[in-house]
This record gives structure tokens, sequence and C-alpha cells, in this order.
């Protein structure tokens, strides 16, 4: 069996929605969403400033 068989045949949610992926939302707009992005932007260059280059990411 290869990756993507093997990704077929996962559990399935109990409730269909739970499959949907959701953007948005009434506490979500375009300036919590670019705040995410810079906080995962601050911890990245924290990591490489403390630890350096790793290629593995790449």
């Amino acid at each position: 069996m290869g990756d993507t068989e093997d990704l077929h045949n996962l559990p399935r949610p109990k409730w269909r929605i739970h499959e949907i992926a959701i953007v948005g939302g009434s506490r979500e707009d375009e300036l919590v969403i670019a705040a995410g992005f810079l906080r995962v932007a601050e911890a990245g260059g924290r990591e490489w400033i403390e630890h350096g280059r790793d290629d593995r990411w790449a």
C-alpha cells in the first residue's frame, strides 16, 4: 500500500462537517490572519537567530 492509499484508509470523523476546513468566522478577519502569520514569522526568525540555518526545513 502506498502513502496515498494509507491516507484514504484513515478513520473518518464522526460528523461530516469535521472534514471541512473553515477559514473565517465571526471573530476572524484579515487582521487576525495577518497577526497569525506575523507570530509564525517571529518564531521562525527567533529559531534561526538562536540556532542558525537548518536546511532540513527547505
